[in-house]
């Protein structure tokens, strides 16, 4: 457990690394932009723009330090540390939250307002690269929605996994159910990477003529769509075939391995004749959605743009357009998710860090009941019922439940039981084992003499 939990920290925070070193980057100048501000090549060191500059680095490193040991010292004490009561509460998410994004956010304001001083410097200075005409072509490809027609392949898609998992559940008496859902994540999984990526793709710029530049762009995604509506056809045809064969042949696992690596194989190929088929494509490196200085460090403000998510420039990943009325919703619906999240962690780990377990015995059956994990014993059942004064906890090993400050409950690996299902008060020695039907549980009430009185209470319904 702790292994995974060093190398998690060491992946948060190597991400965190890499975003701040993409930041520090975004003040060099690099593809005509400082700061992600077109600026002409000959007034890159100019006094004011190198004076915001030089300032900026300085406060990313600071903050960039600043904010790694903070989460350093964090997960260390969250871990490692009997600190850890102060830090595991019903306001963790809130503290984790403030932990890992408010250094970043403060950073992103600070650098957004050096990104507006130098776009002042720019529109002062009448530094504009892109004209009106360019500006005028940007908006008319853009909101033509050419890519729309990508969207037809995720119907396409959706549609037959419907039919197709139909199909494999009508026939699961002599298919394999969970070998076609994995078939169709697999599949799915790859058709929905490859029509992300074209979506994504910039709208290319080969010419000042605006018809040049629409058929260009209409051709190259319809070559596109023809290419993956192909792919997901075969895919799907496949799978269809491999159901049929399995219904009439029976199980074949060798053929189930086999195809999958086919698939891949195949989604490989295809990958290979969509690089060769828009290679041609590849004119120079500039792109109509570039066109301006939309991008800042909250991300990508383009109106003129109908794309919802668009490359980020700074580092690899991907923006929000919140230029757009789906942008907007699509921030504003996962700022609500966000705030739901959080408010029910506090409810979660409230009811989760404080709650008590209950025992209730019914119909000759336990319940036990504590946060989410819930147990029902049937005491007609039972094998063996024994009272321990004291059980050796160490070295237990906790598989999954929670283990709070008053309380472990879960399933644990246990010297001399095994696996086994607990409810433990921490502060409370003696223990009620029961083993039934080839589990073990092992509990506790809140006091010895609770315990006690739960044990002859549960050995008496065992004797009506």
């Amino acid at each position: 457990m702790i292994f995974f939990f060093i190398i998690m920290i060491i992946l948060i925070i190597g991400t965190y690394i890499f975003i701040y070193r993409a930041y520090y980057k975004s003040t060099d100048y690099k593809d005509g932009r400082i700061m992600l501000v077109t600026i002409p090549y000959e007034h890159k060191d100019d006094e004011g723009i190198k004076l915001i500059t030089e300032k900026s680095k300085k406060v990313i490193k600071i903050i960039g330090i600043f904010h790694n040991l903070l989460m350093l010292l964090y997960f260390y004490g969250l871990y490692f540390s009997d600190f850890n009561k102060y830090l595991f509460n019903e306001y963790f998410a809130f503290k984790l939250t403030i932990v890992i994004m408010l250094p970043l956010v403060v950073l992103q304001v600070y650098l957004n307002k050096n990104h507006k001083q130098i776009k002042k410097i720019k529109k002062d200075n009448n530094w504009a690269l892109a004209t009106e005409y360019e500006i005028e072509v940007d908006t008319r490809i853009l909101a033509d929605n050419l890519k729309g027609k990508y969207n037809k392949l995720l119907y396409l898609s959706l549609i037959l996994t419907i039919i197709i998992g139909f199909l494999g559940f009508l026939l699961k008496s002599k298919v394999e159910l969970f070998e076609i859902l994995v078939l169709l994540l697999n599949v799915n999984s790859i058709n929905l990477v490859i029509i992300l990526l074209l979506k994504l793709d910039d709208y290319i710029y080969i010419s000042d003529d605006y018809k040049e530049n629409y058929k260009a762009n209409k051709e190259k995604i319809e070559n596109n769509y023809n290419l993956i509506y192909k792919l997901i056809l075969i895919d799907f045809i496949l799978i269809f075939a491999y159901i049929i064969l399995s219904y009439l042949l029976g199980y074949m696992n060798y053929v189930f391995i086999f195809l999958n690596i086919f698939l891949i194989i195949l989604c490989i190929i295809f990958i290979i004749i969509f690089y060769k088929q828009n290679k041609k494509y590849e004119v120079s490196n500039n792109n109509i959605s570039k066109v301006g200085d939309f991008y800042d460090y909250y991300g990508y403000n383009n109106p003129y743009d109908n794309r919802t998510i668009v490359n980020s420039i700074i580092s690899i990943g991907t923006e929000i357009n919140r230029g757009n009325i789906k942008g907007k919703m699509i921030n504003l619906l996962t700022s609500l998710f966000f705030v739901v999240v959080l408010v029910g962690s506090v409810i979660f780990l409230h009811d989760t860090i404080y709650a008590s377990i209950e025992y209730t015995i019914t119909d000759n059956k336990l319940e036990i009941e504590v946060s989410t994990f819930n147990s029902t014993i049937n005491l007609r059942e039972i094998d063996s019922l024994e009272f321990k004064e004291e059980i050796d906890f160490e070295n237990a090993y906790r598989i999954i439940g929670n283990a709070m400050e008053n309380y472990n409950a879960g399933s644990y690996r246990i010297k001399n039981y095994g696996n086994v299902t607990l409810y433990s008060y921490n502060d409370v020695d003696s223990h009620i084992v029961i083993k039934s039907k080839g589990k073990t549980y092992i509990f506790n009430n809140r006091t010895k003499e609770n315990t006690k009185k739960l044990f002859k209470d549960i050995r008496k319904s065992i004797e009506e």
